[in-house]
């Protein structure tokens, strides 16, 4: 029972540093984006409600704006299937007034 027991603590630690190096780096990643959406609405100059009116603007009044974030690259064999598996299935959902905004990057 005591080497079980053991086996068993060092496997929760483990899974304790695995978890805790995965919420460092996504902390980390969300202060460089914080920092690039800064840098990136200081360049541009335009808040974020005069983009969602000039949008409505461009794109037509009536329009349902979604925003799709993501990565500039998928990362697992499945995920750009998933991907436009998920568009099909959203833009049929949502019918001809749904535009779909994104950073213009691949992925």
């Amino acid at each position: 029972m005591a080497a079980g027991g053991t086996a068993s603590a060092a496997a929760s630690e483990v899974v304790r540093d695995v978890v805790n190096a995965a919420v460092a780096s996504v902390a980390a990643k969300q202060q460089q984006t914080e920092v690039v959406s800064a840098a990136s609405a200081a360049a541009i100059k335009e808040t974020a409600s005069e983009a969602a009116q000039r949008l409505r603007g461009e794109l037509g009044q009536d329009s349902r704006i979604v925003c799709i974030l993501g990565g500039t690259s998928f990362q697992g064999a499945e995920s750009e299937a998933l991907v436009r598996a998920i568009a099909a299935k959203l833009g049929t959902a949502m019918g001809p007034k749904a535009k779909f905004v994104t950073g213009g990057m691949a992925g």
